[in-house]
Formats: C-alpha cells, structure tokens, sequence
C-alpha cells in the first residue's frame, strides 16, 4: 500500500515523465567549445544566511546508476570528479590504475552517447574528458586563472597529482556546458541526447516476473536506487538483498520482490521530492531528531487541492522552535474560524518514519490514516498541550523537539531524543486512540526530581513544556481507561478531585509563604519538591509545621494576607482525606506536578505589592 502510493504520488506530480532524467544539485560547470578545450570552471554554491550549508541550483541530469559502493559504474555525462577527471583518494599504483578505469569508463559512456546522436556538445565534452585524462594540468591551470585558491593537492591517474579549490569535494557533481545558439547549455540536457536516452530507457527487456506494485509483468530490476537522508552524504538504498538468509525457494535478488523499472525508480523519485527541502513544491517531511525524518503526503484527484496545504496542520508538521505564538494560536483556532471542513476529509493520509542508522536506513513504521482523523487528532493533542504558563508572558510549547528537548538530562551528551521515543510520540498526536509514550511521563519527572534544567536559558525545572507534556500523558491515559478520574484542565481545577493533584497544590502555597516570609536562596521546592511528589506523607507534615511560623511571620506585617494563606491551605487540605499517602504511583506524581503548577501560576500572577514584599524582606533572618 505504501509503495503503491509512492507510485501513484509520483505519477500525480509528474516525477516520472521522463524516466530517464532526475534533478539533482550541480555543484561545478566546466564550459566547453567545439573542440574541447575548457573555457571555464564556475563554483556554483551561493551561501544563504541562516543556512549551515550552501546552496546549489538543480538540473535535469541523466538519471544516475544505483549501488556504486564498489567496482566501476560511470554515469552519463554528469559526474563526480574520479570518473570524469580521473581525480580521487589513490593510495598506490593500484588505486591509481583504478581511477583511470573510472575515467575511461566515463568517456565511454560520453562516446557512446555522441556516437548515436552526433551532437556537437556530446561530441565536445567527449574531447575534453578525453584531454583531461592525457593532461589534468589544463584543469588545474583553469582553476589558477578564475582567481581560486588551491590549497589541497588530489592524486590523478597519470602519477601526478592536481591542486584543486578549497571548495572541491570528491561527491561534487560536474556537468559540462557547450554555448551554441538555439541549444540548452548543458551538454546533458540538448535535445538529441534527450531523445537518446528516452529511447534507452523505453527499450524494456522480456518479462518475467509480475511487479508486486503494480501488478503487471516486468523484468525485475536488480538494484533500487537510494535516498539521502538528513546527515548522508550520499543515498542509501531502501531495499537491498546482501545476504543468503533473504534468499528463499530458489529465488535470488531482484526475484524475491520483484519490481519493475517504472515502480522502483517512481518510488525513489517521490521519497526524494518529499524529502526536499528547497525544491518549489510544498514541503511535506520533518526532521524529528539528528538522524530521524517523518515523511507524510496524500494523494488527491487529478487537479485536487492537496489537504495537508490547509494552515490548520501547518504548526503540527514544523518542529522548528521559532514558531510564533500567533502561528499556535491561529492553528489552535481554525476549527472554529470557518475551518472545520478538514474535519471531515475523508483523504487518505500516509506516513513514514524513516532512521539513518550508519550505512542503512530503518523503517520504524508506516501508518495509513485519513485527514480529518489526523486533523481532529491534532486539534485533541493541541488541548491536551494547552497549559496556563508558569510566569505571565512566558511563550507557549513551540513544536514536536520543543517538547522533547525537555527529556533530556543537561549532564547527557545526547544532542537529541532517542528516535524510537520520538517517532512514538507523534504517531501518538497523529491518532489520538493510541497512548502516548509512557516512557515520557517517567523521564519527564526524571528531570524535574533531580531539577535537571539549564538556567542559562531561562529553564526551570518545571518549566511550561515538561508541564504540558506530562498533562497531554496524563489526559490521554484518563480519556482511553473510563476508570480514570477527571482530566486535567488547562488552567487551576480547585475542586478537582485527586488527593494528589490537592497536594501538589498545597506544596505550592507552601512555598510561596516561605517566599513572602523569609529571602532564603533555596526554597522549600529546591530541596523537598522531589520526596513530596513521590512520597507526600514523609516530608509534606513538616512542611506544614514550618509553614506555620512563616504566615505568623508574614501577618507581623500583613494581618490579611496571613489570613488568606491560611485560608487557602485550610480549603486545600479539606480536599484531601487523612491519612497523608506514603506513596504516588507515576501517573499521581505527574498530576501533583500539575497540581503544583497550576497553583503556582495563580499565586505568582498576583503579585505582592512591592511596600509589603520589602518589608518582609528587611526582618527576614539572613
């Protein structure tokens, strides 16, 4: 089903008219004139700020050959480096030899090429590849002329060695161009070669086998072309057969799952154009973590609008953390802003959650859901998400890795969540029936016992986006178990009835008393906040002893404000039964810290005035 609508999403958006060709980013031009000789070298990268790295434009190029791990496959026309130049790493005669069977392997391909269409350009580049093997020093006299610094030094073929720019990379792609009026400049891209490779590529052997995609009988491809995730440097295949366990019933390779030409390369060139992040069509992946990647998309009618362009799901799929909290607000609305009909969209919706794991890429899961039940799963995780902040005017939960960065420990070297735990949560807030991780509520608590945060960054240990997590844990586990009590509110629940979240709140007024009372640099919360929440009945009497004195202390100077701190823990604690328990299950720990910070935000949005506040604060002890 998957593979199927890679398919049909490929052959919606026209990926695979030309079955011959893909884009890919040039990065080196090398013009050309008829006989051969370079004109030329243009560095194509242009830095864009904010980006870490530079941009290149993208050309239609001869699709290039699948699997070059090792051997020698040159591809036609455009290439890196070692097969046009014969330039590469070379340790020895041996690997100098093998780089000019790359290079002639090249110009084969290139002569080939010129032989059947006799282009002027085909012909011309064939000349130049040709000059280039015999003499890399016209090269790198070319790249001495445009003014380039050429500080590395790259073996060749001919035991010499050549200096190129610092920009050079061994994966750069070189195409050559060829200025004649009326022609494209690319050599790769003139009409007669067009048609060449057009011809090429429909030219299909007998068929054998019936392709599992779509059904019709093919010759099964042997190798399926690879993808580039975020951090490869290069693509890596989806589908391989490298080892005899896959092999079965006499059966090997290509005729285990057997898929024609037309499905494996339609299936990689729409894993490619969701993944694209700069091409002019709508984005449709996300980056979860380092090395884990989302892909979704649908696929709609012939001249049907795409549902997943409705800004209703815009701020769910970006995890950026720069997202403004009108951006959130305005999603958070749509539905009841004239907005609701993607409610009820019956479009498929597919998912893909894809790892790079060293040379290999994991395919944790594939979903299928329809639109309106991912978009009324996301307006539900919104609510769950929605929490009063702990200080006025602090910003909302920004994204997916806005929220998880708040599992993890600031001693941890991990520059990232682990992708299983992240990968979970959002096929989580895509269908709202399945339970969020339940790993998340321990970790979460994890850091708040241990008051793991950064303050540099004007982190708290209960800060607003670990509150938010652990409610959305919590709402969602009540919601799915009718046994549960009553799910948490956004903003302070005053007769709600848990024991636990009732005492989260009194430790809140706790501490504020002592804070009104007294200048201590460490509070109560500082060094009780983790036992009170684990195990109330140990440390939450002595607290209540101790807070005692500090409303005696505070009515010294404010008899009214003393009176309704008294008040407030008396109406508290009339919610909370005796005995005190010993004990919080994870689930009651994370609603005391709800408790606690509901609490928290009402006490500390209403401040003392500031007469009061000093005076208490010159007869505090020091």
């Amino acid at each position: 089903m998957i593979l199927q609508s890679l398919v049909a999403l490929a052959e919606q958006e026209g990926l695979t008219d030309d079955p011959a060709y893909e884009e890919k980013e040039v990065q080196w031009l090398i013009d050309i004139d008829r006989e051969g000789t370079i004109l030329s070298v243009t560095y194509t990268g242009t830095k864009i700020p904010g980006e870490p790295r530079e941009s290149f434009p993208r050309f239609s190029i001869p699709k290039r050959q699948p699997g070059r791990t090792s051997g020698v496959k040159a591809d036609l026309l455009v290439d890196n480096a070692r097969y046009l130049f014969a330039l590469g790493e070379a340790d020895g005669p041996s690997q100098r030899a093998k780089l000019e069977l790359c290079a002639r392997a090249s110009i084969e391909q290139t002569a080939r090429i010129a032989t059947a269409t006799g282009d002027a350009g085909a012909l011309a580049q064939e000349r130049a590849q040709r000059r280039i093997l015999a003499d890399p020093g016209a090269l790198e006299a070319i790249f001495a002329s445009g003014g380039d610094v050429l500080p590395a030094a790259v073996p060749h073929a001919q035991t010499r060695t050549v200096r190129v720019p610092r920009r050079w990379k061994s994966n750069h792609l070189f195409a050559f161009t060829h200025q004649e009026t009326g022609q494209p400049a690319l050599v790769s891209e003139r009409p007669l070669v067009r048609k060449c490779l057009a011809q090429s590529a429909a030219d299909d052997d007998e068929p054998t086998e019936m392709c599992l995609v779509t059904g019709r009988w093919c010759k099964p491809v042997a190798l399926h072309k690879g993808v580039t995730l975020a951090g490869d440097t290069g693509p890596v295949p989806l589908l391989s057969f490298n080892n005899p366990a896959f092999l079965h019933q006499r059966r090997t390779k290509a005729e285990i799952a057997p898929m024609s030409a037309h499905a494996a390369n339609a299936y990689v060139a729409a894993l490619q154009r969701l993944l694209d992040r700069k091409g002019a069509r709508a984005r449709r992946s996300l980056l979860l973590t380092e090395n884990t990647t989302v892909l979704f998309w649908s696929v709609t009618a012939q001249g049907a609008p795409d549902p997943l362009d409705d800004p209703f799901l815009a701020t769910f799929f970006e995890t950026r953390n720069d997202i403004a909290p009108d951006a959130v607000r305005g999603t958070y609305a749509a539905p009841f802003v004239g907005r609701a009909a993607i409610l009820d969209d019956a479009t498929p919706l597919f998912t893909l959650v894809l790892t790079r794991e060293k040379s290999r890429v994991v395919l944790r899961t594939a979903e299928l859901h329809t639109v309106g039940s991912v978009a009324n799963s996301v307006r539900q995780f919104f609510d769950d998400l929605n929490i009063a902040p702990a200080r006025e005017g602090e910003r909302p939960p920004r994204g997916l890795r806005h929220l998880l960065d708040g599992t993890l420990s600031q001693k941890s070297t991990a520059s990232s969540p682990a992708p299983d735990l992240a990968a979970r949560l959002y096929l989580a807030a895509l269908d709202q029936r399945r339970p969020l991780p339940p790993e998340l509520l321990a970790s979460l608590l994890r850091r708040i016992r241990t008051h793991d945060h950064d303050p540099s960054r004007g982190d708290t240990a209960v800060s607003t986006r670990r509150v938010a997590l652990i409610k959305a844990v919590i709402n969602r586990t009540f919601r799915n178990d009718p046994r549960c009590m009553k799910e948490i509110s956004m903003a302070l629940d005053i007769d709600h009835p848990s024991p636990a979240y009732q005492l989260g709140r009194a430790f809140a007024v706790l501490e504020k008393t002592q804070q009104e009372a007294t200048n201590a640099k460490a509070g109560i919360a500082d060094r009780f906040l983790g036992t009170a929440m684990a195990a109330p009945a140990l440390v939450l009497p002595r607290l209540f002893k101790l807070s005692h004195h500090h409303r005696e202390k505070i009515g010294g100077v404010n008899r009214g404000r003393q009176v309704n701190l008294e008040k407030l823990i008396d109406s508290i604690l009339l919610r909370v039964s005796a005995p005190l328990p010993r004990t919080l299950s994870l689930v009651d720990q994370g609603t005391f810290i709800l408790g606690y910070h509901h609490q928290r935000a009402e006490l500390w949005s209403k401040p003392q005035p500031a007469s009061d506040t000093a005076t208490l604060a010159a007869s505090a002890h020091p």
